[in-house]
């Protein structure tokens, strides 16, 4: 599988031919072993499929969309990136890109509409000028920040980092005449260089507040905030509604939840009570194992029902009043003792929540779009 996806990027990037003949070959042959299909077999119904769904091999062999064992609904009615993107122009035009892929603008933005996110520490640019309240350009004036700060755990991630690469999160720090060191959740001691340059050099990188989640999460793993993935739709009149929920919960020791840094245990969140569904442990995109308990704290995930439900939902759907610029939001929510807390937000959200959801969202954005197209069309 990582050679398979090695080679759709390579072709993404490069279109080379091998490229292709070694993606087709692969998708062929997998799907074959898995159905009993010949290849003529396979190919009618992907192009059947292609012509309705707009999906590429790629997503028709990643997303099941062979498979008769998943639902008519998820099949007949997936969104492939292609429909994300000709639904989005409209839903969340890329003029407002940066609300979502800036994390600085984010934290701002989100802050001066009273939306809770973590306690921003500074943004520490080398590339700036000037130095300001919160955005500095030197080592020294981050250490000093730091120090300011006090020794309470915090987080350091890449400005425009996605999918959980790049973030480190530290415990304490020290800071002596000798030297300053910071003590990383794997134990690790890094250095104030260390800190500031773990992405490459001259990388522009967010300090915030670690946050402390409800014990009932912390007790699933208590090495990650374990979050929420929220996708709310607003309409015209003002109302809000969450098509999809979904809980990353990470590994022991692991420090993000994402299933692409060792995050790999997802539950689908029921939109009425909260309780957990569809609970699997994620390998890469053509495994995904059931589970009932947490395999490293054996928590059991089949009874599991997040406490407040309504009242979570009710506070997102307010702060996507607040947002009205974006009409389709991917909301990444840490639950706190004192309610919800947006860690990140995403205007180009994945589209694999289908396939874990086993529901196609066709019907959901195609409502969207044209009551936003009616809306504009009677100013």
């Amino acid at each position: 599988m990582k050679k398979y996806l090695k080679e759709v990027d390579r072709f993404k990037r490069t279109k080379n031919p091998a490229a292709l003949i070694y993606v087709v070959r692969y998708i062929l042959n997998g799907i074959s072993k898995e159905t009993g299909w010949n290849y003529l077999h396979i190919i009618i119904d992907f192009l059947s499929k292609r012509k309705k769904l707009k999906i590429n091999p790629h997503e028709y062999y990643l997303y099941y969309l062979y498979d008769k064992g998943m639902p008519e609904q998820y099949r007949a009615k997936f969104v492939s990136r292609y429909t994300r993107d000709l639904f989005l122009e409209k839903l969340n035009p890329l003029g407002y890109i940066l609300l979502a892929r800036n994390k600085y603008i984010t934290k701002i933005i989100l802050k001066s509409l009273d939306i809770p996110t973590p306690e921003m520490i500074f943004l520490y640019d080398p590339q700036a000028g000037l130095e300001s309240a919160f955005v500095i350009n030197n080592p020294e004036t981050a250490r000093q920040k730091l120090i300011e700060f006090g020794n309470r755990p915090f987080v350091v991630k890449v400005l425009e980092g996605e999918h959980g690469k790049n973030i480190n999160i530290y415990s304490s720090l020290e800071s002596t005449i000798d030297g300053f060191t910071a003590s990383h959740l794997n134990g690790e001691k890094h250095s104030l260089d260390q800190l500031l340059n773990f992405a490459g050099k001259n990388q522009r990188l967010l300090f915030e507040a670690k946050l402390r989640q409800i014990p009932t999460f912390d007790a699933i793993n208590p090495t990650s905030i374990n979050t929420l993935r929220l996708l709310t739709l607003l309409h015209p009149n003002g109302e809000a509604e969450l098509i999809y929920g979904l809980i990353r919960m990470g590994r022991k020791g692991r420090w993000v939840d994402n299933s692409g840094k060792g995050g790999n245990v997802m539950a689908i969140l029921n939109k009425e009570t909260g309780r957990f569904e569809n609970i699997v442990s994620f390998a890469h995109y053509k495994s995904y194992e059931p589970l009932t308990h947490h395999p490293d704290s054996g928590i059991d995930l089949v009874n599991f029902e997040i406490k407040n439900w309504q009242e979570i939902k009710n506070q997102v759907f307010d702060f996507h009043r607040k947002l009205s610029w974006l009409k389709a939001i991917g909301w990444d929510v840490a639950i706190t003792e004192e309610g919800p807390v947006i860690i990140e937000i995403n205007n180009r959200w994945d589209i694999i929540g289908q396939t874990i959801a086993r529901e196609g969202w066709y019907d959901y954005l195609n409502k969207l779009y044209k009551e936003w197209e009616q809306f504009e069309a009677s100013k």
